[in-house]
């Protein structure tokens, strides 16, 4: 099989794997790897050229975006039931390949400190039923909090506020 032949088969698998949410170039880079593991008698530079014609592609086409990416997964992150910190998203992106100042700037553009405070006390409301004063109560609040990506400052925030409301 030519070169031609293999980039567009690795081209529609790529594009039939962008088809069921978006991705990073990372995600990308690797299954297109893993596409290309099948053709072994394609040498390590006719991999890279395809590998890099296909990436090409896709990002002219517009449909490789971390940036967008970004956007879209903090934007799933900080509404709803299962809401996270900023640190727990940052941590997530990181993993999935985005760049440390692409997250800085969309967190920062969606997430500011009254909107995650306002995502944590609606979790902690929903997470425990029964609020009491206890300092059980509190300190399992706050783990709670911290363990679904909240600094301390934000978790004893919200748990404060949890007290103090009528």
């Amino acid at each position: 099989m030519d070169k031609g032949a293999i980039t567009q088969k690795v081209l529609g698998k790529a594009l039939s794997f962008l088809g069921y949410r978006v991705r990073t170039r990372k995600e990308l880079d690797q299954r297109i790897d893993k596409y290309l593991g099948v053709y072994k008698a394609l040498s390590e530079v006719d991999r890279n050229d395809v590998k890099s014609l296909v990436l090409v592609s896709l990002e002219e086409e517009g449909l490789i975006d971390d940036k967008e990416f970004a956007r879209i997964f903090i934007e799933s992150k900080t509404r709803g039931g299962r809401v996270l910190g900023r640190r727990l998203i940052e941590n997530k992106l990181v993993a999935l390949g985005v760049e440390k100042d692409v997250i800085a700037e969309c967190l920062n553009n969606k997430l500011g400190e009254d909107g995650e405070l306002e995502g944590a006390v609606g979790l902690v409301a929903k997470k425990y039923k029964a609020i009491n004063t206890s300092s059980d109560f509190v300190i399992r609040a706050q783990r709670y909090l911290m363990s679904r990506g909240f600094s301390y400052s934000i978790a004893k925030q919200a748990v404060d506020y949890l007290l103090k409301r009528p």
